[in-house]
């Protein structure tokens, strides 16, 4: 891939990128690549992919492709992202390792990108949080035990999402490298969280035992960052919940 003119930057990126990567990560490259010349890239990252292995799954996104993922034979799994060198500018050079770099692209990067305002994130976490423990009403009202159980899934996401902003740590573990985001009271504590079977009793023990995790930790974090509470939005469903589950519903929201 070096030698495709097409590619202006060639880099591996995520863990790997990093140096801290394991036998378990997967390769993710980054390239900077003109729109127009992304499909011969892609054609060429294909090539040099089949010659390590035959590639069992192969999938582009975008027109022209953005972002391939590519499965080998023994499960090696490799990406390709291809941006624009705006975009590329962005990035830290600490979390990239240099494939292909003839002007020296990479040395011109800040050392450190300054990690995002955590607050638009928060705020979603929260009233997302909310909206999927009131809807438990309607789909163990209708008897749709797989969606219920599926919304404790939801909810475990939005605390997992409160527990990293808390915990200030690195959020590039990805998703297959949880532990690596999250303190390890934390860790445990989600561990500890109660995952039911198709049972109602069950259902409604983990949403509540999910939101009697959630509401204290989002409520401090909220303060700390000076978000406003949707208090109307709590209410409303707490009132819900109690009206159709009773007051056990009501006492996971207190903190």
């Amino acid at each position: 891939m070096q030698t495709t003119p097409q590619l202006e930057v060639l880099c591996l990126a995520g863990s790997l990128g990093r140096g801290a990567g394991d036998d378990f990560s997967d390769y993710d490259f980054v390239g900077v690549v003109d729109p127009a010349e992304r499909a011969e890239v892609a054609k060429r990252f294909r090539t040099a992919c089949e010659i390590l292995q035959p590639v069992v799954l192969w999938r582009q996104m975008g027109r022209p492709p953005a972002l391939i993922n590519a499965i080998l034979q023994d499960w090696t799994r490799i990406d390709l992202f291809m941006t624009d060198r705006a975009a590329f500018e962005r990035r830290a050079q600490t979390d990239l390792l240099v494939l292909h770099d003839p002007d020296n692209i990479v040395a011109t990067l800040p050392q450190v990108v300054p990690a995002p305002d955590p607050k638009g994130r928060v705020a979603y976490a929260i009233e997302e949080f909310i909206r999927v423990l009131g809807l438990i009403s309607v789909v163990i009202g209708r008897g749709e035990l797989h969606t219920a159980i599926w919304g404790v899934a939801l909810e475990k996401d939005q605390l997992i999402t409160i527990m990293q902003v808390t915990g200030g740590l690195d959020s590039a573990g990805g998703a297959l490298h949880l532990s690596k985001t999250l303190l390890p009271a934390d860790m445990e504590a989600l561990m500890a969280l109660p995952y039911p079977g198709p049972d109602p009793d069950e259902i409604l023990a983990s949403h509540f035992a999910m939101a009697r995790a959630f509401f204290p930790r989002a409520r401090a974090l909220a303060a700390e960052l000076d978000l406003t509470w949707p208090t109307a939005f709590e209410a409303a469903t707490r009132d819900l919940l109690v009206a159709r589950f009773g007051p056990e519903a009501g006492a996971c929201f207190v903190t």
